[in-house]
């Protein structure tokens, strides 16, 4: 028989309660009042602290010592953050591109990206960096559609995916 440790439950129950209040429709329409961006990095926030907290309670360990000062988990904890950041950005498909890649409308991709009705949506990791980089040059035309797409998704992937990798003093171990 599996023995599930006190911290373990608390995790479980910590997890179910988020997913409760995170999915009230009141909380919904909260956070569709913040843009893509400060949604996102809200999101983020609580990403952090969960890994944090899961470090400090021994449900995660950074390599095979655990008995790292708080300021190493700090750094592995935000390495770790910005890895996942990549890896969301390349399995989320919740940014305006995809309207784009499903209908070819420019006239209907800008709009979408420039519009605030709908922020909870794309406050993700490629909704929110489509986002940005859609703040600075509006995807109008083909060529713009496509140089938005190249600095969300390869660009921006490669170079968080560095910096996570730099945050990290050892290889990273799962």
């Amino acid at each position: 028989m599996v023995k599930i440790t006190l911290n373990e439950w608390l995790l479980v129950i910590a997890l179910t309660t988020l997913a409760i209040l995170m999915r009230l429709p009141a909380t919904i329409r909260g956070l569709n009042n913040f843009s893509p961006i400060a949604g996102f990095l809200l999101y983020y926030g609580i990403l952090y602290l969960l890994l944090l907290g899961l470090s400090t309670m021994g449900l995660i360990k950074y390599g095979k010592n655990n008995d790292e000062d708080l300021f190493s988990r700090l750094k592995k904890s935000v390495g770790i953050s910005i890895l996942l950041f990549s890896f969301f950005m390349v399995v989320n498909y919740t940014s305006p591109f995809e309207l784009y890649a499903n209908t070819g409308n420019i006239e209907q991709l800008a709009t979408q990206s420039m519009s605030s009705d709908h922020n909870i949506i794309y406050q993700s990791e490629d909704g929110a960096t489509w986002s940005a980089w859609s703040h600075i040059i509006t995807p109008n035309t083909t060529l713009k559609v496509w140089i938005v797409w190249a600095l969300t998704f390869p660009i921006t992937v490669f170079t968080t995916a560095l910096i996570g990798v730099l945050f990290l003093e050892k290889k990273a171990e799962f």
